[in-house]
């Protein structure tokens, strides 16, 4: 796969300073990495990737290449993005392609062949100078999407499997990064935790939704997706407010502990306790809470069981 006119390379510092995700909304922002304050993500432009060993482009190797170490530029539209990485000994061009007529999204594309894609399959491409792979089995998956008003990619979060010839092939598996902030969800309970009931999982912009909402004291988190909703509910002990940075201990036993409230699926606590802790906490010029990254742990009442879990809300 080389490189076509009409695909405008955008370098990773000059990129629209804009960031939209998975349903999540937007975070507004200008500081360059050099500028931003040291309690504000950075994001992140990247590409890594893992390969068994047979595959021809990867060849069982595993590596990852970060900007500004190494030269990232992203090109584009809504329907079809390349980002070219500039390794000293040769270049990686990635390439996903929506199927004819539809636009990239957040989202899982299957079946993806080599571009241009015949019917209405989606496309991926992938390559490393000259070399590359005419027949393409594949798919990806697009977590987090964004253009500026012109069309232009101003943020990729996607993932992606390659097979080169056969659909049963050795896989190159790669992740791609344009100016991207975390935005997940994760848990894991034990079996005899009320809330969890001995599940676990992981909540990405592919497949979900995620929001925050603060007034007065209380922030809660929301996820929907995978057939599931959960909440996680914060608030800082009496008279305080929450601060990056600090474990809070919680419970109902006194106006010196916080309040954390882990729910879902129609079940929660009665009296949940446990601790969670604020690594960063960003808000707007309206003290609204637009960045948030939180580790929890939480019991039920009279109870051993846990269940624990990591909030990414860009940030």
């Amino acid at each position: 796969m080389g490189h076509e006119e009409g695909w405008t390379q955008i370098p990773a510092y000059r990129a629209d300073r804009r960031w939209a995700g998975g349903g999540g909304g937007m975070l507004a922002g200008g500081a360059s990495p050099t500028q931003a304050a040291s309690d504000r993500p950075v994001p992140v432009t990247s590409f890594s990737y893992t390969s068994e060993t047979g595959h021809d482009l990867g060849k069982g190797a595993a590596e990852k290449f970060r900007d500004p170490a190494v030269p990232i530029t992203i090109g584009g539209t809504t329907e079809r993005v390349q980002m070219t990485v500039e390794v000293p000994d040769r270049t990686w061009r990635i390439r996903l392609q929506a199927p004819t007529g539809e636009t990239l999204r957040p989202g899982v594309f299957r079946n993806a062949e080599a571009t241009p894609p015949l019917g209405r399959a989606p496309g991926l491409d992938l390559s490393a100078s000259t070399s590359g792979c005419s027949e393409v089995y594949g798919q990806f998956t697009i977590n987090q999407f964004a253009t500026d008003e012109s069309g232009a990619v101003t943020l990729l979060d996607a993932s992606f499997t390659h097979r080169c010839g056969a659909a049963d092939g050795p896989a190159l598996k790669g992740v791609v990064k344009y100016r991207a902030l975390p935005l997940s969800f994760a848990y894991s309970s034990d079996e005899g935790d009320w809330v969890g009931k001995g599940t676990s999982g992981t909540y990405r912009g592919a497949t979900s939704l995620f929001s925050v909402s603060s007034w007065g004291v209380q922030t809660v988190f929301h996820v929907k997706g995978n057939r599931s909703s959960w909440s996680v509910m914060l608030m800082a002990p009496q008279g305080e407010t929450l601060q990056a940075g600090r474990t809070y201990q919680a419970g109902s036993g006194g106006d010196a502990l916080a309040t954390l409230n882990f729910s879902g699926n129609g079940r929660a606590c009665n009296g949940p306790e446990g601790e969670f802790t604020v690594h960063r906490l960003i808000k707007d010029e309206n003290a609204r809470v637009t960045g948030l990254w939180v580790t929890f742990t939480q019991r039920c009442q009279d109870s051993t069981a846990e269940s624990s879990g990591t909030v990414r809300y860009y940030a």
